[in-house]
């Protein structure tokens, strides 16, 4: 990852081999790198342009999106056909939706309270509600 001021790169970020997707918590000032590589989410701390942990999700990991108020990170598994749902915090895997084969990018829509994915193989898009955490 680089980190870009202006025109001028001021930094570099390793997060392993095939980065796919980049979700970012303005709140924590944390983003969050999905490495199909290393089937792991990468966070990194943005003030400190560093990487603060690495936790393992899936197979495959893809698009990712993050719910700050509820503190759940939504990550496509490609090759597992699921949404894993991720506690930010602690980085538990708290569960996983089937959604179908080759899903990729994911959106949260904290109006509705939904999360929408793309699946590749049927050409659609999968809407899941999502209840508040206690």
């Amino acid at each position: 990852v680089s980190v870009i001021n202006g025109e001028q790169r001021v930094a570099e970020i390793s997060v392993g081999s095939d980065p796919q997707f980049i979700a970012v918590d303005p709140e924590d000032r944390r983003v969050y790198v999905s490495n199909a590589g290393s089937d792991e989410i990468v966070v990194i701390d943005a003030e400190r342009q560093s990487v603060e942990s690495r936790f393992p999700v899936g197979n495959v990991p893809k698009g990712i999106a993050l719910d700050p108020a509820n503190r759940v990170a939504y990550v496509a598994s490609e090759f597992d056909g699921s949404l894993n749902m991720v506690d930010m915090d602690t980085h538990e895997i708290l569960g996983a939706i089937a959604v179908g084969t080759h899903p990729g990018d994911v959106e949260f829509d904290e109006t509705r309270n939904a999360v929408y994915v793309a699946v590749r193989e049927t050409n659609s898009i999968v809407i899941i509600d999502v209840p508040p955490r206690p």
